[in-house]
């Protein structure tokens, strides 16, 4: 069985679609117990005459053909000849500092607890709307893995199970209730790779009951394979000063803190020469008085996100786009006093590197993956009958994707914003390619479409920014109803018309009683199950 680690940073690994076969005309070399990692022999399949093994595509059993590339590793997806996306970079791990971060995980949310353990920061906090979490960590051959983790319980919980599996076996359950912090560890036999899972039978929302997760380390033979337990490197940065926060967030060690005396810090990565794509995650905190000036963060000398900072706040921000070459990255502060009166600090940092990603399939509708925050959900307070990106809190104040394109041309955007809860007259934003092109002071209740019509070429940042200032618990903000067409033919839709084709049963229809704006796949009583 062929294995593929199609860019697991960011994605789970592609379906399997069929794929048309290769067919090579090139010189021979002998093939013969040539092999390509983690994959069938180059024996294993029939090279007809003028062939060679180092262009080759061999079969799989989904019917995916791969190259046995001559360097014995990459492989190519193709399409009737065509190559769309090579599967894999050796190392997808540019830089990982040990610390907490939302990057490879299938939610990437990651803030400080709710209610309880509010000064500690985990992936979540969670209600309902998220009851499971998931990342599939690579591994070199096989051994005995440990994995440890510590489990949060917040607000009334009720006594409901959090559990943890791995490999897709339960190996930890629990009843929580609020304030409960619960440890564990486990060990396994592992082979290739680790999925870790962590469960949650919550069946309420935020507001009422809440569960997240932290302290995740993962030991292969007694070597760290992964840990967020926080302990920045100070390799190759501007300026190497690492302690704990002050005033706030003793607990975590990050680069920093500082006061006026340093106002910016640079470090500059080396990227796989076949790099196209990157994702960056960071925790930024603000500490002391701090008065509300900006930080900010740049990548490659472009800013990326900017916050007003007060003492005691923190973000965790992803962002993912374009990259080749070397990635820069800058962090900035407007802070003008002294390190004992305001401080801001970093940590956290984390660099994955990919090839172009490769959508197998897509139907028109809303979803998380591929935007640096995975969160959809319906509205909080208002607009609680329609799904949207969100809602969130000031815990989330950004949320970007960049869509590929081929060549230039003109591209319409369209969109929906919502307002939730208080919202005090706070302005929302779009971006375009780092330009701001709408922005509008939201209330509670407020829906807000808008469309921009921007020259784009090769590719398309889109940005959704908020000035919410409070917890998800006093004003949210949300968006959906994406569009982008690029010379009136469709690049991405989140208008909800689900494909029948290839599907088992082909029905398709708006919900019933409730979701009646959406279309779906159903729905379905007993008749099919």
């Amino acid at each position: 069985m062929q294995r593929f680690l199609c860019v697991y940073v960011f994605f789970p690994c592609l379906p399997a679609f069929k794929l048309a076969e290769w067919q090579n005309s090139s010189a021979i070399p002998d093939c013969k117990g040539r092999k390509a990692e983690g994959h069938t022999t180059c024996d294993d399949v029939e090279l007809t005459e003028g062939e060679s093994c180092s262009d080759y595509y061999s079969k799989v059993d989904s019917g995916n053909y791969l190259q046995c590339g001559p360097d014995g590793r990459n492989g190519c997806l193709h399409n009737g000849g065509e190559c769309k996306s090579s599967c894999t970079i050796q190392d997808p791990i540019v830089y990982s500092e040990p610390g907490i971060s939302g990057v490879g995980w299938s939610d990437t949310k990651v803030y400080r607890g709710y209610r309880q353990h509010n000064d500690k920061l985990m992936h979540g906090p969670y209600g309902y709307e998220t009851t499971q979490v998931t990342r599939t960590f690579p591994l070199e051959g096989s051994g005995s893995c440990k994995v440890k983790w510590t489990m949060y319980g917040m607000h009334s919980r009720d006594n409901k199970y959090d559990s943890v599996w791995i490999n897709g076996k339960e190996v930890w359950k629990h009843r929580m209730r609020g304030g409960y912090e619960k440890g564990g560890e486990k060990t396994v036999t592992c082979k290739d790779s680790l999925e870790l899972t962590f469960k949650s039978e919550i069946d309420q929302d935020f507001s009422d009951e809440a569960w997240g997760f932290a302290n995740v380390v993962i030991t292969k033979d007694g070597k760290t394979v992964y840990s967020e337990i926080s302990n920045p490197s100070t390799d190759g940065w501007s300026d190497t000063k690492v302690a704990k926060g002050y005033r706030q967030f003793t607990r975590y060690k990050m680069h920093g803190p500082w006061g006026r005396d340093v106002k910016q810090v640079i470090k500059e990565f080396k990227l796989d020469p076949s790099a196209e794509e990157c994702s960056v995650g960071w925790t930024s905190y603000g500490m002391h008085s701090r008065d509300n000036k900006y930080d900010r963060v740049s990548i490659n000398d472009q800013e990326v996100w900017k916050m007003r900072m007060r003492g005691n706040r923190v973000y965790s921000p992803i962002w993912s786009g374009p990259c080749a070459g070397s990635l820069k990255m800058k962090f900035t502060s407007e802070i003008d006093q002294a390190y004992n009166d305001e401080a801001w600090g970093f940590g956290n940092v984390v660099v994955h590197q990919q090839k172009k990603s490769v959508t197998a399939y897509s139907e028109p509708g809303i979803s998380g993956v591929g935007w640096s925050d995975t969160k959809v959900y319906r509205g909080y307070r208002q607009h609680n009958d329609k799904l949207m990106h969100g809602p969130y809190g000031y815990e989330t104040t950004q949320v970007t994707r960049t869509f590929p394109l081929v060549g230039s041309g003109s591209c319409k955007v369209k969109w929906t914003m919502y307002g939730m809860h208080s919202r005090d007259n706070k302005y929302d934003s779009v971006w375009i390619n780092s330009k701001e092109v709408w922005k509008h002071r939201m209330r509670r209740g407020y829906e807000k479409g808008g469309e921009k019509t921007v020259t784009c070429k090769d590719s398309l940042e889109l940005t959704f920014k908020s000035e919410i200032d409070q917890d998800f618990s006093d004003e949210a903000w949300g968006f959906a109803n994406v569009v982008i067409t690029k010379d009136g033919k469709t690049v991405y839709s989140e208008i909800s018309n689900p494909s029948t084709d290839g599907w088992s049963d082909t029905k398709v229809a708006k919900g019933y009683r409730q979701f009646t704006r959406y279309k779906m796949h159903g729905p379905w009583g007993r008749d099919v199950k």
